[in-house]
């Protein structure tokens, strides 16, 4: 049977599903598959405003491609729009149908994720701060005194909003949230605050600009050094006294300054990674929930080496700046029973790595979820991503977003839905029966094949 035979028979299989509106095989009822939740769609998040219908017709399509949960956001941003007034019924249309489906569910409770604008406005010291002057919208400073409190009782509110919508029993992990996108890196460039004269960038910034981190800086660096004497000597310059000790722009002091500050660039994120671990994992307890924590891990990461070259030219590349310390993350969010969810695993290199760090430290690699990245490069070809899972013994595939298999009016399946059914199914496969796919039968002749697989990719890509 050759390549263009076996596309076009799941091609004729998924339309029958699609067109008949009922599942050709109920993956929810197969004995070992539906008590261990390992498919998982996610919605762009601009879709959680859409109608119940809507919402309920997609719901329908996931539940006939094998899906068994959804990745939903609960954000601080949307309970509390003013200051003092929380909207328990801001998120009422997605929970109704979310509890509807019957889904379990991956819960984003966002607040260092997701503040509210005025939040930010009324407290200067909250924002994040880059080098260029621009704060991110998507981020609370991780020198800001208030962060811990504002942690845990916005964790808490948002919970509290769920139990008394009878939801906390569907959720099966909740999102330990370190950053923009809930992410443990700094802020990124596109959650930066446009403001008038500046353009959108492509690079990523250092965010260690605002008042309280030079603050914190001079106060670390006091503590290594003792006397401003010492740390002249040890950097090369003159600071006159403390106070006068400063983080300047990339490229202005190299060496022994400039890796100490990104050590302590480095450190500062992970207190925030073990402040937020812990939060989380309390609230849990608190709510006398079945849920774990589930951890990101960003799809690339910052390499031994990469902070000795960023001391080198007083800079750093794309993973010094976001600070992306995967290893580190990995080791804390073990120790206190985190999942972890590889947000960009169809990096392969980035996931061959990521478990040879894990098989190092004794950490169990096949209960790392599969997510990729929310981009047509990452999402356009869902049998890849199936062959990754389940070639590296992953936990399961979550399909980020939904809106690479619908048309442009969210409800209406496209090619690419009828292969990523197919995808759910050879993971099911795998797991119910422990075979491993010949994936050559969809890889032959790839210069002729890989156009038709991916032969809607260009149209889904807005």
């Amino acid at each position: 049977m050759n390549r263009i035979h076996i596309f076009n028979l799941i091609m004729a299989f998924g339309a029958l599903s699609v067109q008949g509106m009922k599942p050709a095989v109920d993956l929810n009822q197969s004995v070992g598959f539906s008590d261990r939740s390992r498919i998982c769609f996610s919605d762009h998040p601009d879709w959680d405003a859409h109608s119940a219908e809507m919402i309920r017709q997609r719901y329908d399509l996931y539940r006939q491609a094998g899906c068994q949960m959804v990745r939903i956001h609960t954000l601080w941003n949307a309970f509390e729009q003013v200051e003092g007034q929380w909207n328990d019924a801001a998120c009422d249309t997605l929970l109704d149908e979310v509890k509807r489906s019957g889904f379990k569910v991956k819960l984003i409770a966002g607040v260092i994720m997701s503040p509210p604008s005025w939040y930010l406005e009324k407290n200067p010291d909250a924002q994040m701060v880059d080098q260029f002057g621009q704060y991110s919208r998507n981020c609370i400073s991780y020198w800001y005194p208030g962060l811990e409190e504002v942690l845990e009782s916005k964790l808490r509110r948002i919970l509290q909003t769920l139990e008394k919508k009878d939801m906390l029993q569907q959720v099966e992990y909740i999102l330990v949230d370190l950053g923009p996108a809930g992410e443990g890196i700094y802020p990124a460039n596109w959650t930066m605050d446009s403001t008038p004269g500046h353009e959108t960038r492509d690079d990523e910034a250092f965010a260690c600009y605002s008042r309280l981190a030079q603050q914190d800086f001079r106060k670390q660096m006091k503590a290594k050094y003792s006397s401003i004497e010492k740390a002249d000597k040890a950097w090369g310059t003159s600071f006159a006294d403390w106070e006068a000790v400063e983080i300047p722009q990339p490229g202005t002091i190299t060496g022994t300054f400039w890796e100490d500050m990104l050590y302590w660039y480095r450190d500062s994120k992970r207190k925030v990674f073990r402040m937020q671990i812990r939060n989380v994992s309390e609230r849990i307890k608190e709510f006398n929930l079945q849920a774990k924590p589930l951890v990101y891990l960003p799809g690339s990461c910052m390499l031994p080496q990469d902070i000795q070259a960023g001391a080198e030219i007083g800079g750093g590349g794309h993973p010094v700046r976001l600070m992306i310390d995967n290893e580190y993350l990995m080791q804390v969010a073990n120790s206190y029973g985190c999942i972890l969810q590889n947000t960009g695993f169809e990096n392969l290199p980035e996931v061959l790595r990521m478990k040879e760090r894990m098989k190092r430290d004794g950490v169990d690699s096949s209960k790392v979820w599969g997510e990729n990245a929310g981009h047509i490069r990452g999402a356009g070809d869902p049998i890849y991503l199936a062959k990754i899972v389940i070639e590296e013994n992953l936990w399961g595939l979550d399909y980020t977003h939904t809106r690479f298999v619908l048309k442009d009016d969210f409800i209406t399946p496209n090619q690419r839905y009828i292969q990523l059914k197919e995808a759910v199914r050879l993971i099911r496969q795998y797991y119910e029966e422990g075979k491993v796919p010949d994936f050559n039968r969809y890889y032959a002749e790839d210069s002729e094949i890989k156009s038709k697989i991916n032969g809607c990719r260009d149209k889904s890509a807005h």
